[in-house]
């Protein structure tokens, strides 16, 4: 079994990935910021990722190691 972190482009339209990635990114945006977090919902991260951009492209980004999401990055 490969420990190699794979890095792979997530489909927005893929609610399986997409909600992989973001409890990923939740739970890091999260971490040690307690009631504090302000962290964005999954409903409007995936409206966000799923919509048209004419002034900017949004590109998300997951982590795979042994096919499980472990880190989650956007960029655009």
């Amino acid at each position: 079994m490969s420990r190699d972190l794979e890095i792979v482009g997530v489909d927005p339209f893929d609610d399986d990935a997409f909600d992989a990635w973001y409890a990923t990114y939740a739970a890091a945006d999260a971490h040690g910021r307690g009631e504090f977090a302000a962290t964005w919902r999954l409903a409007e991260l995936r409206a966000q990722a799923r919509a048209v951009q004419d002034h900017q492209e949004i590109a998300w980004w997951a982590g795979l190691l042994e096919g499980r999401t472990v880190v989650a990055g956007s960029s655009g």
